[in-house]
Parts: structure tokens; C-alpha cells; sequence
């Protein structure tokens, strides 16, 4: 998995809204819609019971991966399955792709990323 995109100071940096983010996997780039990790979306997973640690150490990482996913990646488009079908972005599967510890805890670091360009570009202003 390879992310692809390089966010823009207009893109939604200084709002809590997803911002597009183009992520490669080998059979296809996929458009995935993606909220920063701001202090209200970390607060509101702690609050529910869900941290770093436990998607890292496999501790309720379901669990914790399905809730994660849900606070940040709210919507997808261009991904495929591996006999090339469309995936279209549901409830389901979200779930389906949060039941990847591993994978989870990659797109937790881009959420982290984007939060923290966020908070440079606020800085420079």
C-alpha cells in the first residue's frame, strides 16, 4: 500500500471534514475519503475505548479497527477486489477491510499524517 497523494492547504486542512486521499494497493488505486486525526475524532475514539496500543498489540484490535475505520474513512471509491470487481462503500464492507489489524493501523498513520500537516500549515498562518 502506497499513499499517493500530497494534501493542499485548501483541501480541508483546517476543517474537520475528509479530505481525498489516493491510496495504491498492487491491483488498483483507490480514492479513499478520509477525516484528520483531529483532537475531537482522538478524543471520541478514547472515549470509546480505542487506542494505537490496542490495533498494535491485537488487544480487541476487531473491535478497534471497526471503530477506528469508522471515524476516519467515511467513504472510498476505485477499490477493487482481487478478481477485479468493484468494492462499493458500505457499512459491511468498511467492517470487512477494518478486520485488518495491519491494514487499519497503516491508515490510522495517514489519518495521523494529514492531522499533523494540518497543524503545520495552521502554524505558518
Amino acid at each position: 500500500m502506497k499513499v499517493v497523494s500530497e494534501w493542499e492547504i485548501g483541501e480541508g486542512l483546517f476543517s474537520d471534514e475528509a479530505v481525498d486521499v489516493e491510496i495504491e494497493f498492487p491491483n488498483c488505486a483507490a480514492v479513499f475519503q478520509m477525516r484528520p486525526l483531529t483532537a475531537d475524532v482522538i478524543a471520541n475514539l478514547e472515549s470509546g475505548g480505542v487506542s494505537f496500543e490496542k490495533i498494535k498489540s491485537g488487544k480487541q484490535a476487531l473491535i478497534a479497527s471497526r471503530t477506528l475505520f469508522a471515524e476516519i474513512v467515511v467513504g472510498w471509491t476505485g477499490l477493487l477486489s482481487t478478481d477485479g470487481k468493484d468494492v462499493p462503500f458500505t457499512e459491511a464492507n468498511r467492517d470487512k477491510l477494518a478486520a485488518a489489524p495491519a491494514l487499519v493501523a497503516q491508515f490510522w498513520q495517514i489519518a495521523a499524517d494529514l492531522a499533523a500537516k494540518r497543524s503545520e500549515a495552521e502554524a505558518k498562518n
